[in-house]
């Protein structure tokens, strides 16, 4: 993700002690309460095993920069640097799509329904499907093809990445696209009591060159998350483009390193 090369270049190539997923954009410290006790206690406990390991760096990567893990690690002594953003959507005052559509600027809210009426003549089907009855092969094989040309398709470990999806049992629900039944999209959402996150997807976008079915997708999302109630549609990090222009905010991310007394001796 770049984060150690763009931000920390002293430290590019060194082995570091950071947080349990690299890839998820809100880190968090499994308690109920961020309590200076309890975030002491891990701190001086991630401290001693990145000198025991012989790390270069060690810390959190991915923080909500409004969040309260940020006040927290800040109230301890250490400094955050952001690294990236994320964004949302806060859905308490959006009561349909229409409202929801009315709020963007002309020119995206139009495409955004010519988009949607291509789709509805051309008999694309959306659904949303338990991860049981959902086609992951099918989701893998479009997301690689995506993730290859970034030269990250090994994200997707075919086999591997369908079994851990399905053992999420009811905390992952996926939206599946299909034109004369082939899948041309898919989107795998992770579903929180009062958040829908939109986490990771794949398009074919050939099927149907007069659209995108991440446009379509995006859409699809977005119902599925006023129909089902949530408050706020996250969506992730990157492409800053597309997530401003219909309606998501950013909010930092920040990531919090500290270099081992080893390490900090010999640079």
């Amino acid at each position: 993700m770049r984060v150690i090369n763009d931000h920390f270049p002293d430290y590019n190539g060194a082995s570091i002690l950071v947080n349990h997923v690299w890839h998820c954009y809100d880190t968090w410290i499994l308690a109920r309460h961020l309590d200076a006790d309890v975030v002491g206690v891990v701190l001086q406990n991630m401290k001693m095993l990145a000198e025991e390991l012989g790390v270069a760096l060690w810390g959190f990567t991915n923080v909500d920069g409004t969040g309260a893990l940020n006040q927290a690690l800040t109230a301890a002594g250490m400094t955050g640097v952001p690294v990236d953003e994320r964004f949302l959507i806060d859905l308490t005052s959006v009561p349909d799509i229409d409202s929801y559509l009315a709020r963007l600027k002309s020119d995206v809210r139009q495409n955004l329904r010519r988009y949607r009426h291509i789709a509805e003549r051309e008999g694309i089907v959306n659904s949303i499907k338990d991860v049981q009855q959902a086609d992951l092969e099918g989701f893998v094989k479009l997301a690689r093809a995506g993730a290859a040309k970034y030269g990250n398709a090994g994200y997707y470990q075919p086999g591997i990445f369908e079994a851990f999806v399905r053992a999420m049992g009811k905390h992952a629900i996926v939206l599946e696209q299909r034109l004369d039944g082939k899948l041309i999209g898919s989107a795998i959402l992770l579903d929180e009591e009062s958040t829908l996150h939109w986490w990771v997807a794949g398009n074919d976008y050939t099927a149907l060159p007069q659209i995108s079915p991440f446009y379509l997708a995006f859409l699809g999302i977005l119902e599925e998350a006023l129909t089902s109630g949530k408050s706020v549609l996250e969506a992730g990090r990157r492409n800053p483009r597309f997530k401003t222009r219909h309606g998501l905010s950013p909010r930092p991310v920040l990531a919090y390193f500290e270099p081992t007394l080893k390490h900090t001796v010999d640079i």
